[in-house]
This record gives structure tokens, C-alpha cells and sequence, in this order.
């Protein structure tokens, strides 16, 4: 937040804790807008109230009515016409999105209609005196409306069904869908010049979509922009995704797509290339799309993706259509066919899964669970490969790509799959990788057969020792460590490179998991921290848990970290599975792999076992030198799931320190530091991203992706205080607006304690907000 933002957020806080258990939500509200006479500082105190107060996550009124405090300005500044004078919104609530809308035009000319009486009263207050705003249902009460507008604008009720069918203004059609029905209605008050700005569901881009827009053409209104907003920028109680649809009286052979986010550069940007009607750098500055041709933004973002990896992996593109030769719906698993020679099956909605036997599917078959039997031809596509590919990254793209438009659950028409376009390497290369898997499946088996014969027959240890050392990667140890982020390889570098015995070699160990819980949690909570919605809804619930474990971040530990990845590691894995996009967007990535290794619950196992070693080590006493080796076989054994939990996936995850930044063609440009390795002084590396990331804090940023995540400052890469050589120094403690941090691998200067201001404000913004309860 900004200063003034700060400032206003805490008078809020102030004004709740004076008035907690004493009124309703919605009388509160009422008496903190009305607390100035100003129309203008009514409307910042309101949006102030959405955004750091109850409206933020406490919805009891009103709770339709309430917008959303990132996209309605946005929604504004695209329905702005040069020279408007009138503003309509049909759905009005509480005014603020008109207001924004008649502030963008400098319009004279301001009617809203609202059908909740309540919602109505704030309208009033929040609204300039022009402003006339009437009660009752837009589309069937009588109002005393102007013949036409030079902007409407309507933030409507995703979702909502009508309770009995709408006739479209042409009589060609009825609908029951309130948006559908409320943009066709409006069409009609368009001025030659004016522009209609709906927040609708993807079902404006579903199967009714030829229909709605052939009843906006009879009504001489085009579609000029869609778009896409991901779930997590409306309300908590909407996770959703939705669309931003532009409506004018323009008739164009290409429709403006682009995706929103709250980075202002980002928006600064879409606007440019909407106004300009062209493509910008990226899909997400926007696209020029043929709208029969458009599946959504996903699809369209996928499909580019997919064009830019797939060469890099030496793929090559085919048709489904020739890829398979013969395909069938199927009910239930028991649908085999006699001959099951190269064959898959596909889930086509929910789960999008595929496997060689309809009992491999994620989730049952039935005859509402929609899945495909394809028979594929021998010389393009073995169904071994084909199956591990749909399955991975390269798959999942392609399954984006042939997807429809769905508000909650991905589906896959048949059509649109077989009209896809796939990626594959050449026959040869697919049974070459093949047997490497069987190889890799192979050396598994033999490494558990051992481990199981050390288990049974302990006096034949010297034979399987010989076996595993035939086996034994441990030469590829340091190779690895030169693929972790900085904090955590320049730890175990000192463990490796130490020369001390294992109570030595054990503290190191310690301090690397400890490092490694709040690196972990840092990452967690960066994430969180990055979805405003998400982090309202659960802020409250993880400071209880903080309380009830007696811990806090004034005295950080490793208790405290672990607790912290123990509360988010299920919600995430929840959020990745239902809501894939948005999970991506506050990582920064949407790499399958980079998601799984942050959410692996084995790393939740490794801590767990590392803070229990740590207090045993702690209060254990003097330990024999036989618990000492065996506590330190049991570390590296740590160090070992780690290891596999991790792979070389930090290659495409990268821990960077911005340090030059230029624009141009809608991208920055940076040069930073790529921290990663063992050793200092770290490589420069040049990255493109969409939006900027920001001077003095660390990143981590998607290789193949223009995305990052900024990380919070508990982590710190910079020169020692005394020697000026580069370390690692994690947030430890805070005490008289002073924070302490500690190296666990730079013994010349292993402390630092200071005021750190980006700290001290990571920390604070971690406290959740005032509530109204007792």
C-alpha cells in the first residue's frame, strides 16, 4: 500500500475498534461514509473499506452489489468515449462503478437503477449530486431514462438466472441468463458513438455465443473487446473467472482480447493497444482474435505457448484428426474394446486425464463424466508416449488450447479435440524415450529390491552395498547444488565442503533445514500475499493457528516457519486443482513441475523430521558418538528426499535480483543477478518481463514465461556489512523496530541486526485486519 493508503486503512482500523460489537456491518458503513460531506472522499473512504476493512472479506447486505475495487476502475477508464455526456449502469449497487465511468468522461448526464433498496442509499451518498438513481429491476420496470447513452457500463451478477425467460429486443430468441439479457437490453440505449462495458460470465463465449452476438448485430451493436479477467480479482465469494466485454455501434472483421491484472503498467498497456485496436507485445497486452474462431483467452495463451516450447523440445506439430484413426464415446470403464492395440482413453470434462485403460482416469467414468476412447495411428503416435505427453506440460497446453470457455470446470468438446493440433517427436525418438522410462523404472525396482533385502537380510550387507555403489550418484551431489537457489546451496556447500566430524557436520544440517522452512515459507507466503482475495480469506485463520502454537513473527523459528507451509501446503494443492489459472498467477508459473515440487507433500515430511532432530539435538544433552552418526545418516537421508523432491527444476524457476530495467514494445527489459549456485560473484542474465518487478527485493522468475513472483524481504542476498562479500542472511527475530538476521553459511559476519524497513512492513501487512466480532 501506499503512504495515503497506509494512513487511510489505519483510520479505518481505528474507527472498527471503536465501534466493534456495537452495530451492524452495513450501519458502520453507513457511518464511515457519511463521516465527510465530500462525494469524492465518500468514495475513498468506501473503496478504503473494501479493500483493508469488512468489505474485504464480510459481505451481509448488499452482497451482490458490492464491486470490485481493482476492475471497476478499469472498467471505466475502457468504456470512456471522447466527448460522452451521459453514463447508465443497470445495475448500479453502489454507484461506484458509475461514478468512476462519469469521472473518466466528465459526463453531466448520470442515471443508475439498482434493485436492492439498500445498495441504493449508498449509490446516493457515493454518487455526484447529478447522479438520479432509481429502484427496481432494470429490465422490466419503467424509469425515466434518456432514449440513449454514451456509456453504460454494468458490473453484473455472475451467474445469475432470470426466473422467467427475457425476449431479446428483436423477438428472435429468449434467454434465462441476466447478462446475456441485460447487454441486449442496453444495446438498444446505445448513441451512434457509445460504448457498452459488461462484466459477464465465459458463457458470452459458450455455445449460445453465435446466437447472443447474431441478436446484437440485429440490434446494430458489435463486440469490439473480451477481456479476460482471472479468478481472484473480484469478491472472495466469487472464484470464478469472467469476462470484460466492450460493446459499440463498430462493426470489425477482429475482436480485442487481452487479459487483466492489477499491475498498473500491464493495464496502461492493454489500454493503449485497445484504443489503438492492435495486438500488443504479449497475449496478455492483447490479441486481435476472429470471434468464431475464439476459445478464451486461456486457449489463445496456451496455443502461442505451445508454439514457442514446442520446437525447443524438438516436437513437431499433427492434427489429431491424423494422429487418431478411430475414437468412441464410452459410459462406464467396463467400454473396452476387444482389440486394445495402441489406444487411449481421455477424459473430456472435469478432471482432463488421460491413461491406457479406462481405470487409470482420474475419477470415475460415467455417463456424466464424458470419455473418449482414440485409436491412434501406429506410425505417427505410440500410445504409451502419447498418454505421458497429455499428461505433461506440452499436454496440458494442448488440452487448453481445444478447451470451451467454463466459468468452473474445463471441458473438451470432441470436435474442437480432433480439430486440434498436437505435438510429438518422430516415431523413432518416442520409442527411444520409452525405454529410457523402462530403464528409470528399472533402476527404481533394483534400488527398492535392495533397500528390502537390507531390511531382511542385514548380514548380506556387503553384497548390496557393492550393488548400490554400481548405482551411486553421490559424484552428481555438487552438480546439483549448482542448481539451487543461492540460500540454499551455499549451505550445503558448507556441509559438503566441511571437514569436521558429524556433530559439525550436523549443526549445518540443521541451520539447512531451518533455512530451507522459511525460504518455503517465504514462498508460500509471497504467493499468498500476491492474491488479495485469497490472502483476506485465510489471514485470520492463520494467525489464530500462529497464536494457538505460540508463535510469532517477532521471534522467528523453525516451528514457526514449518507451521506456516503446513497451513498453506493443502490449500494450494487445493487451489491448483480447482482453479489451475489463478493458482499459476500468484506464483508467477504455470509450469507443472515448478507447481508440483513447491506443493510436493513430501517437503511438509522433511521438516517435520528436521524440527523434531533439531529438538532433540537441542535438549537431548551430550549424545554418543554412535546417536551423533546415526542422527547424521538420517540428515543426509533428508538431504536425499530433498534432492528428489527438487531435481534440476530450479534451472527453470530462477532466484533473481533485478538490477537495470528499460521498456520498450510493452515489455521491461532487466538485467539481473541470477542467484543460484554455490558461488559468488553471481552471473548477470537479461529477462523480459510484463510487469516490473521491484528494486531491492528478490524474485523468483519463470524462464520460459514473462511472469514472477516477488518474494517478501525475510530473505536477504547482499554484501556483509564488514567484508562487503555477497551472503545470505535470513529474518530471525525483531525487537525495538529492529530487525536481526542470520547467515548459516558466511561465519566472518553471520549477524545483522538493523532497521529494515521493507521488513518491518512485510511484517505488519501479515497481521490480519480488524474483524467486528467481540
Amino acid at each position: 500500500m501506499s503512504p495515503s493508503q497506509t494512513t487511510a486503512a489505519n483510520d479505518l482500523w481505528k474507527f472498527l475498534e471503536q465501534h466493534r460489537g456495537k452495530v451492524s456491518v452495513d450501519d458502520l458503513l453507513k457511518e464511515w461514509i457519511l463521516n465527510t460531506g465530500n462525494p469524492l472522499e465518500r468514495r475513498s473512504r468506501f473503496t478504503t473499506w473494501l479493500s483493508n476493512g469488512p468489505g474485504s472479506h464480510h459481505y451481509d447486505m448488499m452482497s451482490e452489489q458490492f464491486p470490485s475495487e481493482s476492475v471497476a476502475p478499469f472498467m471505466a477508464k475502457l468504456g470512456a468515449v471522447e466527448n460522452g455526456q451521459s453514463v447508465l449502469d443497470p445495475t448500479c449497487g453502489t454507484g461506484l462503478l458509475l461514478s468512476l465511468a462519469a469521472d473518466e468522461l466528465g459526463a453531466t448526464q448520470l442515471h443508475g437503477i439498482d434493485i436492492n433498496a439498500e445498495a441504493i442509499e449508498l449509490a446516493r451518498l457515493l454518487s455526484p449530486e447529478s447522479a438520479e438513481i432509481f429502484l427496481g429491476d432494470s429490465l422490466i420496470g419503467e424509469f425515466p431514462l434518456k432514449d440513449s447513452y454514451d456509456c453504460i457500463v454494468s458490473e453484473t451478477p455472475l451467474g445469475l438466472n432470470l426466473k422467467s425467460p427475457y425476449t431479446l429486443p428483436n423477438g428472435n430468441r429468449k434467454t434465462r441468463d441476466f447478462g446475456e439479457a441485460l447487454l441486449t437490453w442496453s444495446a438498444e440505449k446505445l448513441s451512434p458513438n457509445g460504448r457498452a462495458t459488461f462484466l459477464l460470465t465465459p458463457a458470452c463465449l459458450g455455445s449460445r455465443r453465435d446466437k447472443l452476438w447474431r441478436s446484437m448485430e440485429s440490434l446494430g451493436a458489435y463486440p469490439r473487446a473480451l477481456i479476460h479477467v482471472p479468478s481472484g480479482h473480484l469478491k472472495e465469494t466469487i472464484s470464478a473467472e469472467s469476462y470484460i466485454v466492450v460493446v459499440d455501434r463498430t462493426p470489425r472483421d477482429q475482436v480485442f482480447t487481452a487479459q487483466f491484472g492489477r499491475d498498473q503498467a500491464l493495464q496502461k498497456e492493454i489500454l493503449n493497444n485497445f484504443k489503438a485496436h492492435c495486438s500488443g507485445k504479449r497475449p496478455a497486452q492483447g490479441r486481435l482474435v476472429n470471434l468464431k474462431d475464439y476459445r478464451g483467452f486461456n486457449a489463445l495463451d496456451a496455443g502461442e505457448q505451445l508454439e514457442k516450447l514446442a520446437p525447443s523440445a524438438g516436437l513437431k506439430p499433427v492434427c489429431m484428426s491424423e494422429l487418431v484413426t478411430d475414437h468412441a464415446m464410452i459410459s462406464d470403464s467396463r467400454d473396452k474394446s476387444e482389440d486394445s492395440t495402441n489406444e487411449l482413453y481421455l477424459a473430456l470434462n472435469g478432471k482432463c486425464h488421460a491413461a491406457l485403460q479406462p481405470e487409470g482416469l482420474q475419477g470415475s467414468v460415467s455417463k456424466t463424466r464424458k470419455v473418449v476412447r482414440l485409436v491412434l495411428d501406429p506410425e505417427l503416435g505410440d500410445a504409451r508416449f502419447v498418454v505421458g505427453s497429455l499428461n505433461d506440460e506440452i499436454g496440458r497446453l494442448f488440452l487448453d488450447t481445444v478447451s470451451s470457455p467454463s466459468s468452473y470446470i474445463q471441458n473438451i468438446p470432441l470436435n474442437q479435440l480432433l480439430e486440434g493440433t498436437f505435438y510429438l517427436p518422430p516415431r523413432e525418438i518416442q520409442t527411444k524415450v520409452l525405454e529410457a522410462v523402462s530403464r528409470s523404472t528399472a533402476l527404481r525396482a533394483e534400488l527398492d529390491e535392495i533397500e528390502s533385502t537390507l531390511r531382511s537380510q542385514p548380514s548380506g550387507v556387503d553384497k548390496q552395498l557393492e550393488l548400490l555403489r554400481k548405482v551411486n550418484h553421490e559424484d552428481t551431489l555438487e552438480a546439483w547444488l549448482e542448481t539451487l537457489p543461492f540460500p540454499l546451496a551455499s549451505i550445503l556447500w558448507r556441509w559438503r565442503a566441511s571437514s569436521g566430524q558429524a556433530r559439525e557436520k550436523n549443526e549445518i544440517l540443521l541451520h539447512f533445514f531451518e533455512a530451507l522452512a522459511e525460504f518455503w515459507a517465504t514462498i508460500y507466503l509471497s504467493a499468498a500475499k500476491a492474491d488479495e482475495v485469497f490472502w483476506t480469506a485465510h489471514a485470520a485463520d492463520l494467525d489464530s493457528k500462529l497464536e494457538k502454537a505460540n508463535f510469532a513473527f517477532d521471534r522467528a523459528t523453525f516451528g514457526l516457519w514449518k507451521c506456516i507451509v503446513e497451513f498453506f501446503s493443502k490449500k494450494f494443492r487445493m487451489m491448483r486443482e480447482q482453479d489451475p489459472e489463478r493458482c499459476a498467477a500468484m506464483f508467477g508459473t504455470g509450469r507443472r513441475d515448478v507447481l508440483e515440487m513447491l506443493m510436493d507433500r513430501r517437503l511438509l515430511t522433511v521438516l517435520q523430521s528436521a524440527n523434531s532432530a533439531r529438538n532433540s539435538h537441542a535438549h537431548g544433552g551430550v549424545s554418543a558418538n554412535r546417536d551423533i552418526d546415526m542422527a547424521h545418516e538420517q540428515l543426509c537421508d533428508l538431504v536425499q528426499t530433498c534432492r528428489s523432491i527438487m531435481g534440476t527444476t530450479w534451472e527453470r524457476y530462477e532466484l533473481v535480483q533485478p538490477l537495470k530495467c528499460s521498456f520498450s514494445n510493452g515489455l521491461f527489459n532487466y538485467t539481473a543477478r541470477r542467484l543460484v549456485g554455490t558461488r559468488t560473484p553471481f552471473v548477470s542474465i537479461e529477462r523480459k518481463t510484463i510487469s516490473a518487478m521491484e528494486d531491492g527485493f528478490l524474485h523468483l522468475i519463470d524462464r520460459d514465461e514473462e511472469r514472477f513472483m516477488k518474494l517478501l524481504p525475510f530473505v536477504r542476498v547482499m554484501p556483509s556489512p564488514r567484508t562487503e562479500a555477497n551472503a545470505c542472511y535470513f529474518y530471525n527475530q525483531r525487537s525495538d523496530q529492529q530487525q536481526k538476521f542470520v547467515s548459516y553459511h558466511f561465519e566472518a559476519d553471520s549477524e545483522i541486526e538493523d532497521f529494515f524497513a521493507d521488513t518491518e512492513a512485510a511484517i505488519l501487512s501479515l497481521r490480519p485486519r480488524p474483524t467486528l466480532e467481540d
